[in-house]
């Protein structure tokens, strides 16, 4: 079995950093890295998403084992990922897409990443650079989506069709809702739960509404 934890260890000494560093750079404790290097605590999908997204370290080799993990440069001194790397990092934001009556939008910061395959997004025709992570708040998409499932948004897809699942700005709330177009170029938000009824926008107040992106995949965490 390939030793994850001792791989890192490894990459992180080739850099000269301390656990404490090393941790802050990635936002983890040093106590995590302890844990992972150790073998006590598993290298999850956001902690190698750090990973390379931090330090551009390829993923392959820390994952299947190597003589020393390579580091991946841009040109403009930045991180990409390789065509063979088999996770891509996805940010994930701090924002919530409320299934409820709407989620004020203050601030829209990164926390961190998550790791998808990327034979699972090539498949979808989805590209990294469109994509991103947020949380969801409420029930009224149940039982298609709960509280606090992470969905991943697809933000080349911003135009309404077939009634899918988008996430939605209207004033200065954040929606997660099925959007459907009705006659007169109004818009409906719909939820998949019974007792939220319609949205509907119309013609007039259009400007007020902006299709961020589409939800094409979610993860249900029990």
């Amino acid at each position: 079995m390939t030793d994850i934890g001792g791989n890192i260890s490894t990459f992180r000494a080739s850099l000269g950093l301390s656990r404490a560093t090393f941790g802050d750079r990635l936002g983890f404790k040093a106590e995590k890295i302890k844990s992972i290097e150790t073998g006590r605590q598993r290298a999850d999908h956001e902690f190698l998403a750090a990973l390379h997204a931090v330090f551009g370290v390829d993923l392959n080799e820390i994952i299947a084992g190597s003589d020393g993990a390579r580091t991946a440069t841009a040109p403009d001194g930045g991180n990409f990922t390789p065509s063979g790397q088999e996770f891509i990092p996805i940010p994930r934001y701090t924002v919530e897409a409320s299934a409820g009556h709407g989620a004020m939008v203050q601030e829209e910061e990164g926390s961190g990443y998550y790791a998808f395959n990327r034979k699972f997004l090539e498949r979808r025709g989805l590209k990294p650079c469109n994509l991103a992570v947020i949380s969801v708040k409420g029930d009224s998409m149940e039982p298609e989506l709960y509280d606090g499932d992470l969905i991943l948004l697809d933000m080349a897809q911003t135009e309404p069709r077939d009634s899918r699942i988008y996430a939605v700005r209207f004033n200065s709330d954040l929606f997660v809702k099925r959007v459907m177009e009705l006659p007169g170029n109004r818009i409906q938000l719909l939820s998949t739960n019974a007792n939220y009824p319609p949205i509907t926008v119309d013609a007039a107040d259009l400007d007020s509404i902006q299709i961020i992106g589409r939800v094409v995949n979610s993860t249900h965490e029990w």
